[in-house]
């Protein structure tokens, strides 16, 4: 006569069992990516640059290749405006350095910026040769102008109400919408100074409502 054989256990799961189940890390993943976009849609769009309601600046120079450029050849990009002076050679490589630098902070918004260079004090053979010199690529978004007599570098400084600015941040249809510049003593533009530049050259970019057409009017960020 055969023994009957004992129960079997009762089937139970084991601890912390809902870390095997693959629909809850479907739902860890959609809520992890969920948390940028509620926090975007809770940001507050910072205040808007100044210059909104001024009028474009208008100016021509000539670049070194021997072209007649003027801001309004670059609509619908953001340009910066700076100075290289080229009758210290030393000044204008510690320059050319500079704005490399500056460069690279902005590289993450692409061909939208376009650096206007007044070059100063010096002929375009001058620059041609600083930027052999600096293996300096002559990209499109590099464009070097010759003001020889600085008017226009100091014409656009009173426009932007600052006799002492280095870059003028202009919007996509020319308006000047920042001015940076560096404290008395200072030989180069504080690291606080290129931050708000960085930040606001990215606002334009990157937010349409703070860059409307001329004349036009803006609801939300369309365009009207």
């Amino acid at each position: 006569m055969s023994r009957p054989r004992p129960p079997l256990p009762e089937r139970t799961d084991p601890p912390l069992a809902i870390l095997t189940r693959w629909w809850f890390w479907l739902a860890v993943l959609g809520l992890l990516w969920s948390f940028p976009l509620v926090k975007s849609l809770g940001a507050k769009f910072p205040d808007p640059l100044p210059g909104i309601d001024s009028d474009p600046v208008e100016f021509t120079l000539t670049d070194i290749d021997g072209r007649q450029v003027s801001p309004a050849d670059l609509d619908g990009y953001l340009k910066l405006v700076s100075e290289l002076p080229l009758a210290n050679r030393a000044e204008a490589e510690a320059t050319l350095a500079w704005m490399r630098r500056l460069r690279t902070r902005l590289r993450g918004l692409g061909s939208s910026v376009v650096y206007l260079t007044l070059c100063q004090g010096g002929t375009p053979a001058d620059v041609v040769d600083l930027l052999a010199a600096a293996d300096e690529p002559r990209k499109p978004v590099n464009v070097y102008l010759m003001d020889d007599d600085r008017a226009t570098m100091a014409w656009l400084r009173r426009e932007a109400g600052s006799e002492t600015a280095d870059i003028l941040l202009l919007d996509r249809h020319g308006r000047v919408r920042g001015v940076f510049g560096r404290r008395e003593g200072e030989a180069r533009m504080s690291d606080d100074e290129v931050d708000r530049l960085v930040a606001a050259t990215g606002q334009l970019a990157n937010w349409v409502g703070e860059d409307p057409t001329p004349g036009a009017t803006t609801v939300g960020d369309t365009e009207r």
